[in-house]
C-alpha cells in the first residue's frame, strides 16, 4: 500500500513540477517585495489527526480553522499593566465582536473549557491579548485584520508539516499567508520531500518544495479549502482565478 501511495504522489509531484503555472511570474515578483519586511499574516490550521491543534480543529471543521492574526513587531508598545481599565474594555469589545462571527470564519477556541460553549471565546480573547493588544492594536483593528480574507499582499510565508513515511510526503498541519519570507518547519530529514494538503474530499494536493509559493497561493487555498465550506467568504473576498495554480 505504501508503494502505491508513493508512486501516485511521485506522479503528482512530477505533474506539479512540469506544468505551466499561470501567474507564476507575478507571484514571484510579489514575494521579492516581501523580503526584509515585518512579518504579519493569517494563521490557519488544517484539520486532521497528526497534531494537537489539527485534532482540535477537526472537532469543528473538516476544512480549516483560522487560528489567529499574527503580527511580528509592535505598532504601539503597550502592556496591560499600563492601563488596566483600557485593557479590560478592549478585551470585552473584542469578545463581543468575535462572538458574532467566529463560526462564519471558523476561528474556534482550542481550550477544552470552551468546547461546551460552541468553541468561543477564551482562546480568541487570549490570542487578541497576546497578538493584538500587546502589539498596540485596538480590538476593532485586530478584528478587521483577522477577518480580512482579501488576497492582496498575502503570500505563503509559513508551513508546519509532519512527515508520513507511508505516504512519502510531509502533511501540512499549519500554514500562514501574509507578508514575510517563507519559513518551513517539519520533522523530516530531507528538505526536498514533497508537501501534501488533504482536503475534505479526501484528495491529496501535492506540492514540490520548489513550487510552494507559486502553487500554494492564498487564492488557491480559498478556492480549494476555505470557500468550499464558507462560500460567503469568496463572495466578500473574490478569488483571483489567475492565481489558482494548485496541483
Amino acid at each position: 500500500m505504501s508503494i502505491f501511495y508513493c508512486l501516485c504522489i511521485a506522479v503528482s509531484v512530477l505533474f506539479c513540477s512540469s506544468s505551466t503555472v499561470h501567474g507564476e511570474e507575478s507571484a514571484s515578483n510579489q514575494l521579492d517585495s516581501f523580503v526584509n519586511v515585518t512579518r504579519e499574516c493569517l494563521d490557519f490550521i488544517i484539520p486532521g489527526t497528526l497534531s494537537k491543534l489539527s485534532r482540535s480543529c477537526l472537532r469543528r471543521s473538516n476544512y480549516f480553522c483560522l487560528r489567529r492574526y499574527y503580527l511580528q513587531n509592535n505598532e504601539i508598545s503597550r502592556s496591560p499593566a499600563h492601563d488596566s481599565e483600557r485593557f479590560e474594555l478592549e478585551k470585552r469589545m473584542y469578545e463581543s465582536l468575535i462572538r458574532r462571527v467566529f463560526m462564519a470564519y471558523n476561528t474556534f477556541s482550542h481550550y477544552v473549557g470552551d468546547y461546551s460553549h460552541g468553541g468561543c471565546c477564551r482562546y480568541q480573547v487570549k490570542t487578541y491579548e497576546l497578538k493584538g493588544y500587546a502589539f498596540g492594536l485596538p480590538a476593532i483593528e485586530y478584528f478587521n485584520r483577522i477577518t480580512d480574507f482579501s488576497s492582496e499582499l498575502k503570500q505563503l510565508i509559513f508551513i508546519k508539516a509532519i512527515y508520513v513515511p507511508s505516504l512519502c510526503v510531509s502533511m501540512i498541519q499549519l500554514l500562514s499567508f501574509g507578508k514575510g519570507d517563507l519559513m518551513i518547519k517539519h520533522n523530516g530529514d530531507d528538505d526536498m520531500q514533497p508537501f501534501a494538503l488533504q482536503t475534505s474530499d479526501n484528495k491529496f494536493h501535492v506540492f514540490h518544495p520548489h513550487h510552494l509559493v507559486d502553487y500554494l497561493t492564498f487564492d488557491w487555498f480559498k478556492a480549494h479549502v476555505i470557500c468550499v465550506e464558507k462560500p460567503m467568504i469568496c463572495y466578500d473576498f473574490p478569488v483571483n482565478e489567475t492565481m489558482v495554480n494548485g496541483s
